[in-house]
């Protein structure tokens, strides 16, 4: 669809109405041929679900790209820095990577440190699955504050706990270890978000 003006928002109860408007919005301005109609999904199966219903109201499916908002979002980011898409593999701030970053953490955490005395007390009854699952867990919650949540994550960095809850502090340190350990740690997507939000905010940037 061409661009337009601002961000328009269309809501409804049901799927249904929506997947209409959005039938009728490409059935009356379609884009190029060749040019890809990019449609960020949130899920596997709304995916699948979406190709679906388009292919049954257009009569095929094709030129779409259908990826999920971290992929999305860690693709504007490249787009406006003037690279390419960050192969996920290599990513240290990726979900599977934090897993095995923290649990080495996990697993040396500063006998006198008062910020990590929950885990502490937690990880001595805990065995290598445990604490590896304690590790998963806290990758996770790290990789959707990285996407919903980076100003969180830029304020721990800057040295400030945020929100006032009896798990900040212990979570903060340790993303300030993970950030201070890493060579790459400006590049993480709360760091790229923060230039693209400038780079927007100065006019028209490259890539768009």
């Amino acid at each position: 669809m061409p661009d337009s003006p601002g961000l328009q928002v269309f809501t409804s109860a049901q799927l249904g109405p929506l997947r209409d408007y959005f039938v009728q919005r490409l059935r009356d301005d379609p884009l190029p041929p060749r040019e890809p109609e990019t449609i960020v999904v949130q899920s596997q199966g709304m995916r699948r679900w979406l190709t679906l219903q388009l292919a049954d109201a257009l009569g095929c499916a094709g030129s779409l790209e259908l990826p999920f908002p971290a992929h999305f979002s860690h693709d504007i980011a490249n787009r406006i820095a003037g690279r390419r898409r960050m192969d996920h593999g290599n990513d240290p701030f990726s979900r599977d990577a934090l897993t095995w970053r923290l649990d080495a953490l996990l697993r040396a955490l500063p006998p006198q440190e008062p910020a990590y005395e929950r885990l502490r007390d937690y990880l001595s009854a805990s065995d290598d699955r445990m604490r590896l699952g304690l590790a998963a867990r806290i990758a996770a919650r790290f990789d959707e504050y990285q996407l919903y949540r980076p100003d969180v994550l830029l304020a721990w960095e800057d040295g400030r706990d945020t929100p006032d809850s009896p798990h900040t502090q212990w979570q903060a340190s340790l993303w300030r270890t993970l950030c201070a350990g890493d060579a790459h740690a400006a590049d993480h997507l709360p760091r790229r978000f923060r230039r693209v939000l400038d780079a927007l905010a100065s006019g028209n940037p490259a890539g768009l």
